[in-house]
């Protein structure tokens, strides 16, 4: 029987609906002997890399020194 820690995540941007959920599945070995810092970082790890398939980022604007 394989073992795994499952981890529920929501994110959202503020507004009615605007808003994903998923889970994200972590080897409880990668967890062992770690501190809570350290498993958080790790868990957040996971989430971040799950939840970015939601999100497109693209340049809105490219210019050359510092315009104000």
């Amino acid at each position: 029987m394989i073992i795994v820690v499952n981890v529920d995540w929501k994110m959202t941007i503020g507004f009615p609906g605007a808003e994903r959920e998923g889970t994200v599945e972590i080897d409880p070995v990668e967890l062992e002997g770690k501190s809570e810092a350290e498993q958080d970082e790790i868990i957040y790890k996971e989430i971040w890399d799950d939840a970015m398939q939601y999100v497109d980022v693209f340049p809105t604007r490219r210019y050359e020194g510092d315009e104000t």
